[in-house]
């Protein structure tokens, strides 16, 4: 688990079950295009190979995607099971994603 606190520590604010996240085709509701599939040794691949990432990590319950340049870093807003919620930094745009 990943997991955040508030209250100076005396409340969960986020609690991210990380075996929910491995192992499963991440795809995007809104662009069938974009996805990507995360494992549990830090390899991260898109679907489309229209992006190489280096790697992936959680930071803060923020999914982290290190790429040659830079760093995709998006807010995990929900996790279930099948789908996936995530947010650009500083309030971007919201995007679902569907285990395929």
């Amino acid at each position: 688990y990943a997991i955040t606190t508030c209250d100076d520590n005396q409340s969960v604010c986020v609690a991210l079950n990380i075996s929910q996240m491995l192992q499963k085709k991440w795809q995007s509701d809104t662009d069938r295009q974009r996805g990507f599939r995360l494992e549990a040794d830090g390899k991260a691949y898109s679907l489309s190979g229209k992006r190489v990432y280096k790697g992936w990590s959680l930071c803060n319950c923020d999914l982290v995607l290190a790429q040659e340049v830079g760093n995709d870093t998006l807010a995990v807003l929900e996790l279930s099971p099948d789908s996936l919620v995530l947010q650009g930094r500083k309030g971007g745009e919201i995007e679902v994603f569907h285990s395929i």
